[in-house]
């Protein structure tokens, strides 16, 4: 959930979309077409899946949940 507020916080982003409860995974909305922001971020090292033309589903798992505030950082880059 903190995640998902982080990026929510970014100008053009909106997370989660659904507002209901999520556990690890959420998707968010993108001003730009989310194909090129899951490029971009996949550039950073990011990987992302396009459920939309302007939706990206982020998971977190305990492999990766350290990082975060890169993840933060290279949405706040691309979108």
């Amino acid at each position: 959930a903190a995640l998902a507020g982080r990026i929510d916080d970014l100008s053009g982003a909106k997370a989660p979309v659904h507002d209901r409860h999520h556990f690890r995974e959420f998707v968010v909305r993108t001003d730009q077409p989310a194909a090129a922001v899951a490029g971009d971020l996949a550039d950073e090292g990011f990987a992302v899946h396009v459920v939309g033309e302007h939706l990206i589903q982020v998971c977190v798992t305990d492999l990766n949940a350290d990082r975060a505030d890169g993840l933060v950082a290279a949405f706040e880059e691309v979108i």
